[in-house]
């Protein structure tokens, strides 16, 4: 089982951030800036991802170290730091490209504040919002791929499989599926245990876990 778990993770989060320039959809953070869910189908079937609880965000800590502590165990995967040091001395400056995601994030925050205030208080200015989004979708382009890069060039890290292990369990507690009881609709977690989101179907996965990066935020 943990020879699958860490398949799966060293896959990564590399496909979904790849994908997402393709995925983008500014409809999402929309729906993101006024309800803190995004809602989307797969096979004709409604699944939602939500905002994370203090709780759930608590637990996501404890289980990012515990897999820290794992995985330093083992001598597959080396310490961010210690990889860093080796690109360094290939001319590549992984603290360079960070600097520079930051800043792209920074930029794109203000546009999100600004799209967020237009939709709400004046929906009527329909070039200013499509100027927005255009500018939202570059930076978002820029800054993904930096993250590729960056992913790609730190993935061997201890730090990174931890963290991407981390995202993959609060995709799975924040995914939701909307099931019919009778008359009544409701919303309940897509899969019951974390083994069976692992074994999920890779497309509704990589879906899921790009709309969860955009409501979950860092650990």
């Amino acid at each position: 089982m943990e020879k699958e778990e860490e398949k799966k993770i060293s896959d990564p989060a590399e496909k979904v951030k790849k994908e997402i320039e393709e995925k983008i959809n500014m409809s999402d953070l929309e729906e993101l800036i006024n309800s803190n869910i995004i809602e989307f189908e797969f096979n004709k079937e409604k699944y939602r991802v939500r905002k994370t609880t203090y709780k759930e965000k608590s637990e996501a800590y404890n289980i990012k170290m515990k897999k820290f502590t794992e995985l330093l165990s083992g001598d597959d995967y080396k310490l961010e730091d210690d990889l860093k040091k080796l690109y360094k001395a290939k001319g590549i400056d992984i603290d360079e490209i960070t600097h520079m995601i930051s800043s792209k994030q920074l930029k794109k925050q203000n546009f999100l504040i600004r799209l967020g205030n237009i939709l709400k208080n004046s929906p009527d200015k329909k070039n200013d919002i499509e100027k927005l989004r255009e500018e939202i979708k570059r930076i978002n382009y820029e800054q993904q791929e930096l993250s590729v890069k960056k992913s790609n060039l730190l993935a061997p890290s201890i730090e990174s499989q931890s963290l991407l292990y981390t995202y993959q369990w609060l995709t799975f507690t924040v995914l939701e599926k909307e099931i019919v009881e009778g008359e009544e609709k409701k919303w309940v977690r897509a899969f019951k245990t974390f083994d069976d989101f692992l074994k999920g179907e890779s497309d509704l996965i990589t879906e899921a876990s790009f709309k969860a990066s955009l409501i979950i935020g860092e650990i």
